[in-house]
């Protein structure tokens, strides 16, 4: 009788045991999913340096998990829409270094615009 006794309880630990753990592997995949959802619903572009190496033209990816690259994981990157501003100005600046060098026009100093505007005063008040 109390062979089956100590049977008995020791099935129900191992019983007991054995829920516990499916319990806890339960509640890690939910919490995977928690995660995987709240990353889907809120997409980051980045150009990760990791993945973009030596090429020239950068490498759009996605700010995954822990605030790493979703490609590789690495945490060397630039917000995509950064990089896109300061290319953006750049360009302009490009732009205007060229039109200014082909419309041959210079920089004027504001001692210069002083002096151009109070010449330009005094004839009008004379």
């Amino acid at each position: 009788m109390l062979l089956l006794l100590l049977e008995v309880l020791l099935l129900f630990i191992i019983l007991l045991a054995f829920l516990k753990i499916k319990q806890r592997e339960a509640l890690q995949v939910r919490r995977q999913q928690e995660r995987q959802a709240f990353t889907r619903s809120l997409p980051v572009q980045i150009v990760c340096g990791d993945c973009m190496g030596d090429e020239m033209s950068p490498r759009r990816t996605f700010l995954g998990m822990y605030e790493r690259c979703s490609r590789c994981g690495g945490n060397s990157y630039v917000l995509a829409s950064a990089l896109a501003a300061n290319v953006r100005l750049y360009q302009l600046f490009q732009a205007l270094q060229m039109h200014s060098a082909t419309n041959d026009s210079r920089v004027v100093s504001m001692e210069e615009h002083r002096a151009t505007r109070d010449d330009r005063n005094r004839k009008i008040a004379v």
